[in-house]
């Protein structure tokens, strides 16, 4: 899974956020507090969204201070066609042994 994922390459980066909730904090910081944030990336034979929760605090004069992001799910889904041919190759190799199997356990006396 690793090899199919860096070997092909970052395609795209998504984000998807809700409204985030703004305030304040004791520091002068403002907070943004995204309650859902669905983070995709997508490769040439794989996709992977992570689901979770986003926080970015900004410093007074309004630069990126942190970026907070945690994560409750992961998702990896092999793109369709590769798992197509993933079944096939599995399909070639193990239908000789199961017909094999097959006969020697009808063969077998009783």
């Amino acid at each position: 899974m690793f090899k199919i994922k860096y070997d092909s390459g970052t395609l795209e980066e998504l984000l998807y956020v809700d409204m985030p909730r703004e305030y304040q904090n004791a520091s002068g910081q403002i907070v943004l507090d995204y309650a859902k944030a669905i983070q995709e990336s997508v490769f040439e034979h794989l996709r992977v969204v992570r689901n979770g929760q986003l926080r970015i605090i900004f410093s007074p004069d309004l630069k990126v201070w942190a970026l907070i992001n945690c994560t409750w799910g992961i998702f990896e889904t092999i793109l369709l066609l590769l798992t197509i041919n993933i079944i096939d190759a599995l399909i070639i190799f193990v239908h000789p042994r199961s017909l094999d199997l097959l006969l020697g356990v009808l063969c077998m006396p009783s």
